[in-house]
């Protein structure tokens, strides 16, 4: 991606009046530019959003929390375990009360699931109460609630508050934890990981979708979740993988992994006591519905 072409607006997912409600809140910094991650001054949560025009219409959404915040602390929380020792993992819930069950107050999407074919009482693909089994190692709470899968990356949190990623983690190591969308194989050659000690190594595209991202910057200081909205022509297209990579990158992670995408992909901060989305969700079954999509887990910040 071109970054000298790059042009980064005020917020554009955001309407003056919401803006200035968040600006009353202290707690999560919204800002009208992209910000320095190297500048000490900064509080230790902020949002902001820019448009970019290359190599196509994008709109870029990114939370950033500093991981040595004494205000903050990177948590997940899951969909309710519908069978215990059975195959599914959580029950589909919309992210709102994900994020009140857990706590949060901003949070991004989590992993990829698969469902079992349960009746649908709404006609709809996904929807609330739906058991699924959670793809890839999942925890809250040093709580394992999925297990690893070999070849699938994991994003998580040591018990020493430091961030890692790679491939089939110590689970006693782990406090919260979040999985990759691609599971990739031996055979391939490939990991779920778009980047990695600073390089580039997504290799599939997977085409052009709404993308959810999750990294760390080199000296480990910061976490981000980025979310880049998508299937909206002439507004944000969405982004391959590699190109997600590459937005990754320019943030300033050394490593970072691709989260569930598409109609799944979403950021949202509380406010009071609504949950806002900064982004633009495009799951279409849902905005008929004027809900956003139903998911089994969610990765964000809560107070200490």
């Amino acid at each position: 991606m071109n970054t000298a072409r790059t042009t980064f607006i005020a917020c554009v997912a955001l309407s003056a009046l919401t803006l200035s409600a968040f600006a009353t809140d202290s707690t999560i910094k919204i800002l009208d530019h992209k910000p320095n991650l190297e500048n000490d001054k900064l509080p230790d949560a902020v949002v902001w959003s820019e448009t970019h025009t290359s190599p196509r219409p994008l709109r870029i959404h990114t939370l950033a929390v500093k991981v040595d915040s004494k205000i903050f602390e990177v948590a997940g929380s899951t969909g309710k375990d519908p069978d215990g020792s059975g195959p599914c993992d959580a029950t589909l819930e919309l992210p709102e009360t994900l994020m009140e069950q857990g706590h949060l107050i901003a949070a991004v999407n989590g992993s990829a699931f698969r469902d079992f074919t349960n009746p649908d009482p709404h006609n709809e693909k996904w929807w609330v109460g739906e058991s699924v089994d959670i793809r890839g190692c999942i925890a809250n709470d040093s709580v394992i609630v999925s297990t690893n899968e070999r070849y699938r990356a994991v994003f998580w949190m040591d018990k020493n508050g430091i961030p890692q990623i790679g491939i089939s983690p110590d689970t006693n190591a782990i406090v919260v934890a979040t999985a990759d969308w691609l599971n990739s194989s031996a055979n391939t050659n490939t990991t779920g990981e778009l980047v990695r000690d600073g390089k580039i190594v997504a290799k599939i595209p997977a085409g052009l979708n709404p993308r959810t991202a999750i990294g760390y910057s080199a000296d480990k200081k910061w976490v981000l979740m980025t979310v880049v909205d998508g299937r909206n022509k002439g507004v944000s297209e969405g982004v391959t993988l590699p190109e997600l990579a590459e937005i990754m990158k320019t943030l300033g992670c050394t490593d970072a992994i691709n989260l569930d995408g598409g109609g799944s992909s979403i950021l949202l901060v509380k406010q009071g006591d609504k949950y806002v989305p900064i982004n633009h969700p495009s799951g279409g079954e849902r905005v008929k519905l004027k809900t956003h999509r139903p998911i089994p887990n969610v990765i964000g910040i809560r107070l200490k």
